[in-house]
């Protein structure tokens, strides 16, 4: 079908034929309407056209944004299962802080209920001071024993055996290095050894400042001949001499030295402690007593934990004698300012007392310097900085009861602190504050068998 341009006519065409038709206005105006309705279809479908692409757009738009939520949802599940672990790590954690907790309360507990057990013991001795038991009286006749005459016990010791260089080379299979004792202090000529009867033995090179070998009559004169008048239960026993090869044979010490017996924190308990550093005042007394009938003193000038021994039965030993012989008459001159500077290697400046450095000269008084610092470090079992430590605690009971070793088991505090404050006394800079070793009550002796003795006693009415 097609309208003519310039009339009201239409041509109609088929198949084969077509026709040319009239149209009358109504027709003409119902064409017209049904081309206007074409277009009007036109557009709406060009606008449906639009609206699905709009859609597409839309539905596009909201596949990003299911995307995007699902990511989202993951990272939450993944923060939800992090948080549900840490919840469980925070539970795990406050379940062992608490077992931690409780665990220290018990042991708290135990700790409180032996000191109080302890206290009750020794208030008890206390109470019936004016009827001392039978152990009081042993421990005090062991003591006069010990400190008091010296002479009656020199003559019950066998005499000095006098060993060949060969015995010496065999019991230590020629001084091998692998017997060698600790380094450092005194012990670096020292030997463990074993003699052909089975017998131990501790085998000590002598030497001087230089370093070289005693002179047989020096070492017999200065040495051998003076210790025989020195038989004491709580110092060093020699057994022999070998002037070969310029050596002591010392009796062996089977659990070594203080500061080994304190690095071991099952053996040494904080009462031992006390019974050992008495046992070390008995025999720094009777080194101090004149036991050679010259008239003056021994001097030892090197008490610390590594020159006081124990033997099987951990009965304390003063060690290294044989330096304080060798040393008994000062040196002059160049040969004096030697030997002082041998002495800043041989002794570790913290034991000496200070007015040493000004007069370099060793006496009683710089002996108790040397016992003082070494019963703080026997009550803290530190061995480098125990007088501060102790000073800045003295007075503040959970200070100082937080400074004493722990290893050693749960202290008398009372007691510790009685100890302590000696010790602080001792190893005053002032020597004029040092205590006296064998002043009634107030003696460096007197307080430590006190403490040692109280202890003791406890412990024996506890095990009847």
């Amino acid at each position: 079908m097609s309208p003519c341009e310039n009339s009201n006519l239409l041509v109609l065409g088929g198949t084969g034929e077509f026709r040319v038709v009239q149209v009358t206005s109504p027709l003409i105006e119902l064409t017209k309407k049904i081309e206007q309705v074409f277009g009007e279809l036109k557009a709406e479908h060009q606008r449906v056209l639009e609206l699905e692409k709009e859609v597409q757009t839309v539905v596009g738009r909201l596949e990003e944004s299911k995307q995007e939520i699902q990511e989202v949802k993951s990272e939450l599940q993944e923060e939800k299962s992090k948080l549900q672990e840490m919840i469980k790590s925070k539970a795990c954690l406050a379940d062992k802080i608490s077992e931690l907790v409780s665990e220290r309360e018990r042991q708290a507990e135990k700790d409180a209920k032996s000191r109080a057990h302890l206290e009750e013991r020794i208030s008890k001795l206390e109470s019936e001071k004016e009827r001392p038991p039978q152990k009081v009286q042993e421990l005090e006749q062991r003591l006069q024993e010990d400190v008091g005459d010296t002479h009656t016990m020199r003559i019950e010791f066998p005499l000095l055996q006098e060993f060949s260089s060969e015995e010496l080379q065999v019991a230590t299979e020629n001084f091998d290095v692998k017997w060698k004792l600790e380094q450092g202090d005194q012990h670096e000529d020292g030997y463990r050894g074993k003699l052909n009867d089975g017998t131990l033995v501790m085998v000590k090179k002598i030497r001087d400042v230089s370093r070289q070998a005693i002179p047989h009559d020096t070492l017999k004169s200065k040495v051998v001949d003076r210790w025989k008048l020195l038989r004491h239960p709580h110092v060093l026993t020699l057994l022999g001499v070998c002037y070969e090869e310029s050596c002591l044979v010392y009796e062996h010490m089977a659990r070594g030295t203080v500061k080994d017996w304190i690095a071991c924190a099952r053996q040494s308990a904080w009462y031992a402690r006390f019974r050992v550093m008495a046992e070390v005042a008995r025999g720094l007394c009777f080194l101090h007593s004149d036991p050679l009938g010259t008239g003056g003193p021994i001097v030892h000038s090197a008490i610390r934990p590594t020159t006081i021994f124990l033997d099987g039965n951990f009965v304390a030993k003063i060690g290294c004698v044989d330096h304080a012989l060798l040393d008994s008459e000062p040196a002059q001159g160049a040969e004096k300012r030697e030997a002082v500077s041998q002495l800043f290697n041989r002794h570790r400046s913290h034991y000496v007392a200070p007015e040493y450095w000004q007069s370099h000269v060793f006496n009683e008084k710089t002996d108790v310097f040397a016992f003082g610092i070494t019963l703080l470090e026997v009550l803290t079992g530190s061995f480098s900085n125990a007088f501060e430590v102790i000073e800045d605690a003295i007075d503040d009971d959970n200070a100082f009861e937080n400074v004493l070793d722990r290893n050693a088991g749960g202290w008398d505090i009372r007691l510790a602190r009685e100890v302590a404050s000696l010790g602080l006394c001792c190893s005053s800079y002032n020597r004029r504050k040092r205590p006296n070793m064998t002043a009634p009550d107030t003696g460096i002796l007197a307080i430590l068998e006190g403490a040692a003795s109280k202890v003791e006693l406890a412990a024996s009415m506890g095990n009847a």
